[in-house]
């Protein structure tokens, strides 16, 4: 994988994980990705001036399988 690879990473910003959720780059999926961390539905996400820190491990656990 390469370096600053989405796949490779730990902690992952929100257009990393709408990547990998969705496959995309639009602005609705990522309200998407924004509605499931507030509703708590992918949890452990830190808040990093402003934006959020995903952590990788959360996207496999929502997604059931490994990424």
């Amino acid at each position: 994988m390469a370096v600053g690879d989405p796949m490779s990473k730990a902690l992952l910003k929100v257009k990393e994980a709408q990547a990998i959720l969705f496959g995309t780059d639009t602005l609705t999926d990522y309200h998407k990705t924004l509605r499931l961390i507030h509703s708590k539905q992918i949890e452990d996400v830190l808040e990093d001036g402003g934006g959020y820190l995903i952590p990788r491990a959360q996207i496999v656990r929502f997604l059931g399988k490994e990424i």
